[in-house]
């Protein structure tokens, strides 16, 4: 008889799959105790010769439990093809991947218009690149987190660069649940993705826009918004993504959106206690100094800063003035 031999048992690429798996198990089967299926897990991979992985075997062992598994973890397994597998003239590729990034559609002269959605995971990111109808679709219905399974897609070089296309029959499928890959947050900071979340905390609304206060990775952080720009409507406790804005130089985090900027509402949830206050000019004086102020009152005047960028901005109250600096 013909032996196979063990080969050494790898760590999971993301242990938080195997987790999750254990977890759903449990739920479905509160009689097995979490000992009971880790066991039953390590079982499997002895039984066909350290051939599968952790994940692998737990997806065995639901099954074998009767425990249904969404359709993303199954489709994860299937698909195996990661970003930074891909190399030029691969076509009918499968791939499950976040969207790290969603444009508005470039026109282009040939009345042509074409939309770079940037999706990822942790091995790497790509552009999948679609054209006209298609572009109009995934721009209208694709937004920052999603994840997504990429069928008929081929990938190619262009202008140096590889690029994910989508044959005819190819399609993009949104996976309601979580496909097993690292959170939003953790591949745009691996991937330096120009995208922040932020938890709304106030909307301060001005003649010429609005200015966003809330927290990003719990620090207190500033939106400034132009009027132009649109952008869904936003309410506080909102969870937003904010793609392709500018940080402004400065102490606290600040950023400015632009015309290439857009904001999607990621999620609704509670209101949190605003770490922000807004006061009158008379009431400054009077405030804590560690506080995160926005001070409201009469502009009466503009001052240029002698030394470069910058100047000051005189606001007045009914009994009082006070000088706010500007470094832009």
């Amino acid at each position: 008889m013909a032996r196979v031999d063990e080969r050494p048992r790898e760590e999971p690429e993301n242990p938080q799959v195997l987790e999750e798996i254990i977890s759903l198990i449990l739920r479905h089967r509160p009689d097995i105790t979490r000992d009971a299926v880790l066991k039953m897990v390590e079982e499997r991979i002895r039984d066909l010769g350290g051939l599968i992985d952790e994940d692998a075997a737990a997806m065995l062992v639901a099954k074998e439990l009767g425990v249904p598994l969404p359709k993303a973890y199954v489709v994860a397994r299937g698909a195996r093809l990661r970003v930074g597998d891909l190399l030029p003239g691969l076509r009918g590729l499968k791939l499950v991947a976040r969207v790290l990034r969603v444009p508005r559609p470039l026109a282009l002269n040939s009345g042509k218009r074409v939309l770079k959605v940037l999706v990822g995971d942790e091995s790497g990111v790509i552009n999948l690149v679609v054209w006209d109808e298609r572009a109009e679709e995934l721009y209208k219905s694709l937004r920052p987190g999603m994840c997504i399974l990429i069928e008929g897609g081929f990938a190619k070089r262009y202008r140096g660069r590889l690029e994910l296309g989508l044959a005819k029959e190819g399609r993009v499928e949104v996976l309601d649940e979580e496909c097993g890959l690292p959170p939003f947050e953790e591949l745009c900071r691996k991937h330096s993705v120009n995208v922040i979340t932020v938890k709304v905390c106030e909307i301060v609304e001005g003649s010429g826009g609005c200015c966003i206060y809330g927290l990003h990775s719990d620090r207190p952080v500033q939106v400034l918004v132009p009027g132009d720009l649109e952008m869904p409507s936003l309410h506080v406790g909102d969870i937003i993504a904010v793609q392709d804005a500018r940080e402004l130089r400065g102490d606290a985090p600040r950023y400015r959106a632009n015309r290439m900027t857009r904001i999607f509402v990621m999620a609704r949830s509670e209101p949190l206690q605003s770490p922000f206050k807004l006061l009158e000019v008379d009431e400054v004086r009077s405030a804590d100094g560690s506080t995160l102020l926005g001070v409201r009152g009469l502009l009466v005047a503009a001052l240029p800063s002698r030394r470069g960028a910058g100047g000051s901005l005189i606001l007045a109250g009914r009994l009082s003035s006070v000088s706010i600096l500007s470094f832009e």
